[in-house]
């Protein structure tokens, strides 16, 4: 049936109440007028709820599926993390076993040399070379003074040297190295600075002349130093008391161009032989103190194995002023009468310097003098001691070996003490004799 409209003109469409406007309609409103709207309203509620329903199922298993895989990343580089520490581990493991491997090698192949060092054939050997050199230095050393006196400065520095490294290495295994703090070592110092830094500076020249043509020979006759050639220590000593000697005759008898010039109307006066000395050695005392009174007195009072001059001369072989004063009821310290006896000494050794710098004959004959009391000293060496101790030390040597040098290297720190003790002593040194050159 079509509804009922009015006639209308042509062209015209039909208009309802809101002005032709298409009516809205309520799909609840258009399943109740065909009796079955409750069933389809509720079955339409129902399949957008499951439909809801399933997309949040579906948002949160893509959820759920980003986290575990971004767990599972991170788990896997953590796996990975963990896998190269023990990778890592292991390689450090395999090395510090190799090392120790290696460590326990070295350490017994250098227990083994020790011990071998230690036989009497190797010991016998090394004498021998050393027995060898001596004779060769002795040879070229006469070659130096008497054909080229101008090279003994050089010849000189080309042995202090190796001698003073092998001397401190060496004592340092017997805990013997303050004694290389002493005045004799002190002087080797101080000719090399002449020689190095002020090599045309009279009055310097003086002061170094004063300490090796003085303290530094008759300290070899107080110390009783021989000539054993087959003992590097005793002929190290030798040369620590008579080769400086050398150096200053030569430089005093044979001008050179690059050293000082003295001419033949040069002389020592009483400021040079006595006051320049005497307040270098008081310098070196107070210096000499500080390091083993101050500086190093814990050090030395929780080791007393370590041999300093005061002990040695207290305890090690007293010294006949020191018995003497103690068996007086006189005992200040062993370093104060240390310090007093060597004072009293060391002005006694001042008192020919005078004579020996102003006159060659009486310089020559001293040196040769105290060179033959050395020569001497070994020959009794020889004949005395040598004969009867050396096939006893090899025979004790054979059923007892002598311990091994392990643990007795020098200590880092003891080294580095020592050279920052001098290094300031140096720059003092350099700066009074800067301002007296």
């Amino acid at each position: 049936m079509q509804p009922e409209h009015e006639d209308l003109p042509q062209g015209a469409e039909p208009q309802g109440e809101d002005d032709g406007a298409v009516p809205k309609v309520d799909v609840r409103e258009f399943l109740d007028e065909f009796e079955f709207g409750e069933d389809l309203s509720s079955y339409f509620d129902a399949n957008l709820f499951s439909s809801f329903v399933k997309r949040q199922i579906f948002k949160n298993t893509l959820k759920r599926s980003k986290s575990l895989k971004d767990l599972a990343n991170e788990a896997s580089e953590v796996v990975s993390k963990e896998k190269e520490k023990l990778k890592s581990r292991g390689k450090k493991i395999l090395k510090e076993l190799r090392n120790d491997k290696i460590a326990k090698l070295l350490k017994e192949k250098k227990k083994q040399f020790e011990q071998k060092m230690n036989y009497p054939p190797f010991l016998r050997t090394i004498d021998k070379c050393t027995f060898v050199i001596g004779i060769v230095v002795m040879c070229l050393t006469e070659f130096v003074l008497f054909r080229m006196p101008h090279l003994m400065p050089a010849w000189y520095t080309a042995l202090i040297f190796p001698l003073m490294l092998l001397r401190f290495f060496s004592y340092h295994k017997q805990k013997y190295h303050y004694f290389m703090l002493d005045f004799c070592y002190f002087s080797q110092c101080t000719l090399l600075i002449y020689l190095f830094l002020f090599p045309h500076s009279e009055t310097i020249f003086k002061l170094v002349f004063t300490l090796c043509s003085g303290t530094l020979p008759i300290g070899a006759l107080m110390w009783k130093n021989s000539v054993v050639f087959h003992d590097l220590d005793k002929m190290t000593s030798v040369f620590i008391h008579i080769f400086p000697a050398l150096v200053v005759y030569c430089i005093r008898w044979h001008p050179q161009a690059e050293l000082v010039d003295l001419s033949e109307s040069s002389s020592m006066s009483f400021a040079d032989a006595f006051m320049y000395p005497l307040y270098y050695y008081l310098f070196w005392q107070v210096a000499y103190w500080v390091k083993t009174e101050i500086m190093d007195k814990h050090k030395l009072k929780n080791d007393q194995d370590i041999i300093t001059s005061s002990r040695w001369m207290a305890e090690k072989k007293p010294h006949p002023i020191y018995t003497y004063l103690v068996s007086k009821g006189i005992n200040p310290g062993p370093v104060i009468i240390l310090m007093g006896v060597q004072l009293l000494i060391t002005l006694g050794t001042y008192l020919p310097i005078k004579f020996l710098y102003n006159n060659w004959w009486v310089h020559t004959s001293y040196l040769l003098l105290i060179f033959l009391r050395l020569l001497w000293n070994g020959a009794s060496y020889y004949f005395e001691v040598f004969t009867e101790s050396y096939s006893q030390r090899m025979k004790s040597l054979t059923k007892d070996p002598a311990p091994t040098l392990q643990g007795m290297s020098p200590h880092k720190q003891s080294f580095v003490s020592t050279c920052k003790f001098l290094l300031v002593v140096f720059v003092i040194v350099y700066a009074q004799f800067n301002f007296v050159a």
